[in-house]
């Protein structure tokens, strides 16, 4: 089962099957989830520990912000050989720089993990859109030696979405 789920075809299956799954059926508690300040953390951190929750009742072991390198990937399964890296962001109002630095976080997190036990063939770095402009993200990016695939998961109400989105 370890080595059916570290295929890429799979682990890129898993996080497809939690994009349906939240934009679908959880939008509505993910975002209450997301907005309410009497949780521990901030917005990022809970709907991380969704996306957790949901790959640890799919067989995996994900850490979430393990210590690797002086720096702390948002989910992190080392119990499987290549490690499975997830970055997760979120936003809800425009976060164009912040994307983008999402990646550069990404390439210098999984850097620090190649070479090491803890080496990555694909990062994925999952996006929840709460509001704001929806973006249009690349499908991967070629990085050293690994890819990166990017997902929006966009759990935004009705009426901030389609011709009501503001730009």
């Amino acid at each position: 089962l370890h080595r059916l789920i570290g295929t890429l075809r799979s682990r890129r299956a898993l996080i497809d099957r939690f994009k349906i799954r939240a934009e679908w059926h959880d939008a509505w508690r993910l975002r209450q989830i997301a907005s309410d300040d009497d949780l521990a953390s901030g917005p990022e951190e809970r709907l991380t520990a969704e996306l957790a929750r949901f790959l640890f009742d799919q067989g995996l072991s994900p850490l979430t912000k393990p210590m690797a390198g002086g720096l702390q990937p948002d989910l992190l399964d080392a119990s499987i050989r290549p490690a499975f890296y997830v970055e997760a962001k979120q936003y809800d109002r425009p976060a164009r720089q912040t994307l983008v630095r999402s990646l550069g976080q990404v390439l210098d997190t999984v850097g620090l993990l190649q070479g090491s036990a803890y080496g990555v063939d694909e990062a994925f770095c999952v996006v929840f859109r709460r509001g704001g402009p929806r973006y249009l993200l690349p499908d991967s990016v070629e990085a050293d030696g690994y890819r990166v695939y990017f997902t929006l998961i966009d759990i935004a109400p009705a009426e901030v979405s389609g011709r009501r989105q503001r730009f």
